[in-house]
Order: C-alpha cells, then sequence, then structure tokens
C-alpha cells in the first residue's frame, strides 16, 4: 500500500472490519446476556429485555481492519487515533457492566479527547493554541456524547457510521491521506457487520461502548479531514444531524426548565417512531438518509465550486430532518 491506498485495498480492510465484526457479536453475546442486559423503561424504544456491549465486536473489527491495513502497508496515524478510540470503548463497556458516575465519565473523556489533540498542528501561539486546543477537546467530547444520545433505536447508529464511514474513506483515498482511509472504511465496515445483529431485529445493542467508540472515531476523523484542508463543511457533513437534533433538544430543555440530563423521547427521529409506528430500521435510514442528503449537497458544493451551494445542501438536509415529524404521515387510529 504504500503511502497511498487504493479503492480495491480500502474494499478489503472494510470487508475484514465486517466479517470480523459480525462473527464476534454471536461469541460475546453469552457473556453480555449475564453481565450487560438493558431493560424496558419508560422511555425505551424496545419492550423486552436485550444485551447491550455489542460495540465491543464493532470495536475489535476496527482493530482488525487497521491491523490489515498495516500488514498490506501502512496507516498513518490511524493507530494513535485507535488508541483513543480504545480507552473510550473501555469506558463504555464499563458503564454498560456498571453504570459510572457522569463526572467520572466526562474526566475519562477529556482526557482522551487531551491526548488526541496531540495528533493536530493546532494553529497559533500562545493563548490562541490554548483556545483551540480547548475547541478541539469541546467538540471531542460533545460528539462522543451526542453520538451517544441520539443510539436510541435499532441501526441507527450502524446506518449513520457507514455513511459517515464512507464519507470520510472516500476523501481519504482521493487525497493520499492513509490514516483517515483507513479508519474511515473501517468505521463504515464494522457497522455494516453489525447490522444483522441490530438493524431489524435486535438481538444486541451497541451500548455505550460502541456509542463512544464510534464517536469518537468520526469525531476525530472529522477532525483528520479539517486537518488536510477540505474545509470545514466538507469535514462536518456527516456529523451535522446528529449535533442539530442533540442541541435543539437541549435547548428546548432549557428553554422548558427540564432537567438536561433526563431521559425523554423528545430528538426528531423518536418523535418520528412514535408518530408514525414504523419499523426501526425504517426510521434508522430517514436519520442516515438526511445525513447522506448533507453529504451530497456538499458533494454538488464541492464539484461546482460554490461555497453558497455546499451551506445550502447542508441546510437542506438539516431542515427537512427537523420538519420530518410534522412532515411524515401519523399512523391510523
Amino acid at each position: 500500500m504504500g503511502e497511498t491506498i487504493g479503492a480495491a485495498e480500502a474494499v478489503t480492510v472494510a470487508a475484514v472490519a465486517a466479517l470480523v465484526t459480525c462473527v464476534l457479536v454471536p461469541v460475546f453475546l453469552p457473556v453480555l446476556r449475564r453481565f450487560a442486559i438493558d431493560a424496558p423503561i419508560a422511555r425505551s424504544s424496545h419492550v423486552v429485555p436485550v444485551p447491550r456491549g455489542g460495540g465491543l465486536a464493532v470495536v475489535a473489527g476496527i482493530v482488525a481492519a487497521v491491523a490489515t491495513a498495516e500488514w498490506i502497508g501502512s496507516v498513518g496515524a490511524a493507530w494513535y487515533v485507535l488508541g483513543g478510540m480504545l480507552v473510550l470503548g473501555a469506558l463504555g463497556l464499563a458503564d454498560d457492566v456498571r453504570s459510572l458516575p457522569g463526572p467520572l465519565r466526562l474526566l475519562v473523556q477529556v482526557g482522551t479527547a487531551l491526548g488526541l489533540t496531540a495528533l493536530f498542528d493546532v494553529p497559533g501561539t500562545g493563548w490562541t493554541a490554548i483556545l483551540g486546543s480547548l475547541l478541539f477537546v469541546g467538540f471531542l467530547v460533545g460528539y462522543v456524547n451526542a453520538f451517544n444520545f441520539m443510539d436510541g433505536i435499532n441501526g441507527v447508529s450502524s446506518f449513520s457510521a457507514v455513511v459517515a464511514g464512507t464519507w470520510y474513506g472516500v476523501i481519504g483515498v482521493r487525497g493520499d491521506h492513509l490514516g483517515l482511509a483507513v479508519l474511515g472504511v473501517a468505521v463504515a465496515g464494522a457497522a455494516f457487520g453489525f447490522m444483522p445483529w441490530n438493524a431489524v431485529r435486535a438481538k444486541v445493542f451497541l451500548g455505550d461502548v460502541g456509542s463512544y467508540a464510534l464517536g469518537g472515531a468520526i469525531a476525530v476523523l472529522a477532525l483528520l479531514a479539517w486537518a488536510i484542508q477540505v474545509g470545514v463543511l466538507v469535514a462536518v457533513a456527516p456529523l451535522v444531524i446528529y449535533v442539530v437534533d442533540t442541541a435543539w433538544v437541549l435547548v428546548k430543555r432549557t428553554r422548558g426548565h427540564r432537567p438536561l440530563m433526563d431521559g425523554h423521547r423528545e430528538h426528531v427521529y423518536q418523535r418520528v417512531l412514535d408518530r408514525t409506528g414504523w419499523p426501526h430500521w425504517v426510521v434508522a435510514l430517514l436519520v442516515a438518509g438526511a445525513t447522506g442528503l448533507c453529504c451530497a449537497g456538499v458533494s454538488v458544493g464541492v464539484f461546482t465550486r460554490q461555497p453558497a451551494i455546499t451551506a445550502a445542501g447542508l441546510v437542506l438536509g438539516v431542515t427537512a430532518y427537523q420538519f420530518a415529524p410534522r412532515l411524515v404521515p401519523a399512523r391510523r387510529p
């Protein structure tokens, strides 16, 4: 593979991630059924107990994919990013097995994010560099938690991670950026390999181990894309739907003087599910479709070299998603 990665090699890496993930889920299931059961509560979208922590297989799939890429050639900065992802995954696994205090989770997330900022050449010096590093940390921690908050129905995180991973994989291949390409296709492949166990009929949930690891990996992929100067909007296109949905819920709950961390069913996809009664995988496809629409709009803007079209593509995708609960047909009584 050398200093570049081709399309065939990228497909190979993605296939390894998918295969390892899919094969390992049933290996981990007996242990997860014993130590990590997600019992339904009032705000849940499932009605029977389901084991959580299946993201452990996703993490293993990504590691196997990066190792395969290393065997083929080189993976650039992928191993460093993978280290941070493994720390976040371990934190999530501990939380799946035994609920951890919020301050402890936040402390580990911030520490991991600080370590990952060392990968980037933060512009400026002195206080400017410190402020830039803090923004990086805030972005990483914020998106990890947004991804975790949004992981509430079957398949939603898997579908969205496939879109995001593919997006960054393509950017990495076209830009000859090894770390971005390898990690992007590894994330997409591992998320795809998890779908048979979760997307249609959930036999296992990702759990915090999966949502923390995937959220962290995708956030770092966005920063890697930004670092190779593809443009801010291109770098964040696959993240916008999750960020806007989570931010808008927090704004609404703040204005309504409701506790921010309490469970709820106010996310757009939850309102669509409650209004329509559609299967989870259909609503999950709607979320991923909105993310894909954002990416497609940005692609048109880049192709035509019109920044206004790039911004309009993101606005169109976000607007269509945010108004979805009003546009979809209500279920019959």
